[in-house]
């Protein structure tokens, strides 16, 4: 008797270690570097070398500042990882904004990456936070209680404003001009993503001499921030 009961306390302590251990080992966790990379066309942005030729006048840009959030890495169409708190104010002049860390669990597959371009409805209407969220930043627009999901601002020789001069501070979150876009990108497992963001995407579709200032919610702040989520690709170099 007392043999099984020797028995049954080694079953019961080795079940109690193997289910610890097995917790231990789902909770572990394995960064995922995530870096954004600003191009414009196929060269890496540098805003000193922005230069107008014969052949294409280029704006000189002097702010851009971007929301991305919701982060959420999928399999076959399924999430399988969200994070939390996910909200990242990127920045094209401070590089140390351009890369984050995905915390995730280490045995997880996935082959997508989703997020949103902007801050969701939800975060908008409960009100302002600190961090990335902090209105100081310059991203907030406290008379009508939203986010500014992408800002451009800098010239263009074909802007008939002073000193040339474009303004587009994208964003709203109550129909019909919600303005947050959805981006899913394919993606292969890895210790590191690399995205790239190409300004000239935006800024090549603009008609300067027409479209220079959007600074409200409204039809054309959608329309441009559906064409500012195609800016992203993952970089297939890498």
């Amino acid at each position: 008797m007392k043999k099984l009961n020797n028995i049954l306390i080694f079953l019961f302590i080795s079940c109690t270690v193997l289910a610890q251990t097995r917790s231990l080992c789902q909770d572990e966790k394995e960064p995922i570097k995530l870096s954004f990379r600003i191009t414009f066309g196929s060269d890496t942005y540098k805003s000193d070398q922005l230069t107008n030729s014969k052949e294409i006048k280029v704006p000189h840009i002097e702010t851009c500042q971007f929301y991305l959030s919701n982060f959420i890495l999928m399999k076959r169409g399924t999430e399988v990882w969200r994070e939390e708190n996910s909200h990242h104010l990127l920045n094209v002049n401070d590089n140390k904004s351009l890369s984050m860390s995905l915390n995730c669990p280490r045995r997880m597959k996935f082959d997508g990456i989703q997020f949103l371009l902007g801050i969701d409805s939800l975060t908008s209407v409960s009100g302002a936070y600190g961090g990335d969220l902090d209105p100081t930043n310059g991203m907030y627009w406290a008379w009508n209680s939203g986010y500014i999901n992408f800002k451009l601002e800098g010239s263009h020789d074909d802007c008939p404003t002073r000193n040339n001069q474009f303004h587009f501070h994208l964003g709203g979150y109550l129909p019909p001009y919600s303005a947050a876009q959805r981006i899913t990108l394919d993606v292969k497992k890895s210790k590191s993503i690399d995205v790239l963001v190409d300004l000239s995407t935006f800024t090549n579709d603009l008609d300067w001499s027409r479209v220079h200032s959007v600074m409200s919610p409204s039809q054309e702040a959608q329309r441009l921030s559906t064409i500012a989520a195609s800016m992203f690709s993952i970089d297939v170099k890498k």
